[in-house]
Protein backbone atom coordinates (compact mmCIF):
# COMPACT_ATOMS: atom_id res chain seq x y z
CA UNK A 1 0.00 0.00 0.00
CA UNK A 2 2.95 2.47 0.70
CA UNK A 3 4.22 1.72 -2.24
CA UNK A 4 1.14 2.88 -4.49
CA UNK A 5 0.36 5.62 -2.14
CA UNK A 6 3.45 6.95 -3.05
CA UNK A 7 2.92 6.13 -7.06
CA UNK A 8 -0.34 8.35 -6.14
CA UNK A 9 0.87 11.25 -4.59
CA UNK A 10 4.17 11.70 -6.72
CA UNK A 11 0.99 11.08 -10.24
CA UNK A 12 0.97 14.38 -12.37
CA UNK A 13 -2.16 13.39 -14.66
CA UNK A 14 -5.85 11.81 -14.31
CA UNK A 15 -4.64 8.81 -16.97
CA UNK A 16 -1.41 8.02 -14.53
CA UNK A 17 -3.75 7.60 -11.36
CA UNK A 18 -6.19 5.35 -12.93
CA UNK A 19 -3.19 2.94 -14.61
CA UNK A 20 -1.64 3.36 -10.58
CA UNK A 21 -4.95 2.33 -8.97
CA UNK A 22 -5.22 -0.94 -11.42
CA UNK A 23 -4.34 -4.23 -9.80
CA UNK A 24 -0.90 -5.07 -10.48
CA UNK A 25 -1.49 -7.86 -12.98
CA UNK A 26 1.62 -8.82 -15.35
CA UNK A 27 0.54 -9.44 -18.89
CA UNK A 28 1.30 -12.60 -20.64
CA UNK A 29 3.57 -12.05 -23.79
CA UNK A 30 4.65 -15.87 -25.56
CA UNK A 31 5.94 -17.62 -22.81
CA UNK A 32 7.25 -14.60 -20.62
CA UNK A 33 5.01 -11.81 -18.14
CA UNK A 34 5.57 -8.64 -18.68
CA UNK A 35 4.98 -5.58 -15.98
CA UNK A 36 4.04 -2.25 -16.42
CA UNK A 37 6.05 1.12 -14.49
CA UNK A 38 3.46 1.19 -11.75
CA UNK A 39 3.06 -2.88 -11.07
CA UNK A 40 4.14 -3.51 -6.84
CA UNK A 41 5.48 -7.19 -6.49
CA UNK A 42 3.97 -7.50 -3.15
CA UNK A 43 0.53 -6.78 -4.53
CA UNK A 44 1.02 -9.33 -7.65
CA UNK A 45 2.36 -11.82 -4.88
CA UNK A 46 -1.33 -11.36 -3.27
CA UNK A 47 -3.04 -11.79 -6.32
CA UNK A 48 -1.09 -15.16 -7.08
CA UNK A 49 -2.12 -16.54 -3.30
CA UNK A 50 -5.81 -15.42 -3.90
CA UNK A 51 -5.88 -17.15 -7.53
CA UNK A 52 -4.18 -20.03 -5.98
CA UNK A 53 -6.69 -20.58 -3.30
CA UNK A 54 -9.49 -20.81 -6.12
CA UNK A 55 -7.70 -23.66 -8.59
CA UNK A 56 -4.59 -24.98 -8.84
CA UNK A 57 -2.30 -23.05 -11.32
CA UNK A 58 -0.88 -23.51 -14.53
CA UNK A 59 2.63 -24.10 -15.22
CA UNK A 60 3.07 -20.47 -16.39
CA UNK A 61 1.33 -19.91 -13.10
CA UNK A 62 3.57 -21.71 -10.64
CA UNK A 63 7.23 -20.26 -12.11
CA UNK A 64 5.80 -17.06 -12.55
CA UNK A 65 4.26 -17.54 -8.61
CA UNK A 66 7.59 -18.73 -7.19
CA UNK A 67 9.52 -16.24 -9.02
CA UNK A 68 7.87 -13.61 -7.55
CA UNK A 69 8.25 -15.29 -4.13
CA UNK A 70 12.10 -15.42 -4.57
CA UNK A 71 12.70 -11.81 -5.00
CA UNK A 72 10.55 -10.77 -2.03
CA UNK A 73 11.41 -13.69 0.41
CA UNK A 74 14.99 -14.80 -1.18
CA UNK A 75 16.30 -16.32 2.07
CA UNK A 76 12.71 -18.45 2.38
CA UNK A 77 13.21 -19.65 -0.94
CA UNK A 78 16.51 -20.60 -0.80
CA UNK A 79 15.11 -23.15 1.75
CA UNK A 80 11.65 -23.91 -0.01
CA UNK A 81 13.47 -24.55 -3.11
CA UNK A 82 16.53 -26.30 -2.51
Amino acid sequence: MEKKSRMIITASTKAELQEIVKPSVPHWNFGDFRTGPYHVLEEEAILWSEASLEAPLNDDGVRRYQEVFSKLYPEQAAEIWK
